[in-house]
């Protein structure tokens, strides 16, 4: 019982892992897009007013053409309060490609920073011609929410890995075992909402018992 406590347990992290954010221990990961390079390899920076920290032995690895995401080591030492993280990748030629997101990167204890977009103060400006930085941002709004979107479609393919074969099994003999079952079978597949209200059932049956 405490295994599969335990497992649903992983279930429902790599769940809400599809619609928040999360800095391991450690790592920061950072997505970036390679423009067109064949990368062989990655450069992790740690910025903050106390000056930049280059991490040259980050990791990376693929996530769809022309996407990678870089894992930038932390230790405690290397971050403050106000730290942040970026990434490019150099090919074997010496080519760059473009910074990838800032992420915030002030906690290496698993807090959940890792996907969210930076909250910033709203304004309503008093027309368009006075706020023309609007116009050109819009560009880098439609990155962010373009790098957003590959994160949510690489995490909800580890959502469907982990809810597949004998575990999806399990969790529906357990939903149909203590009267949670609601006429449509679980799958990867619902929606987030009605996925994540199951998966906690499930969870706060198993940890009662």
């Amino acid at each position: 019982m405490n295994r599969l406590v335990y497992k649903i347990t992983l279930l429902v992290f790599v769940f809400f892992m599809t619609v928040g954010a999360y800095a391991s221990s450690g790592r920061v990961e950072v997505v970036v897009s390679s423009g067109g390079i064949k990368p062989i390899k990655a450069i992790g920076l740690l910025i903050s007013s106390g000056g930049v920290i280059s991490k040259g032995n980050a990791e990376f690895r693929k996530v769809k053409d022309g996407v990678f995401l870089v894992s930038i080591p932390v230790q405690k030492g290397d971050v403050g309060k106000d730290t942040v993280a970026t990434a490019l990748l150099l090919s074997e030629d010496g080519k760059a490609s473009s910074f990838g997101e800032v992420v915030d990167a002030s906690s290496v204890t698993g807090r959940m920073a890792r996907f969210a977009l930076p909250q910033c103060k709203t304004r309503k400006p008093k027309s368009a011609v006075e706020d023309e930085n609007i116009y050109s941002n819009l560009g880098n709004l439609e990155s962010l929410l373009e790098i957003r979107k590959v994160r949510r479609d690489f995490l909800k393919l580890q959502l469907k890995k982990a809810m597949s074969g004998s575990m999806l099994k399990k969790l529906r003999k357990i939903e149909e075992g203590f009267g949670l079952y609601t006429g449509r079978p679980l799958s990867p597949d619902l929606d987030p909402y009605e996925l994540s209200e199951r998966l906690f059932r499930i969870y706060s049956v198993i940890r009662t018992k």
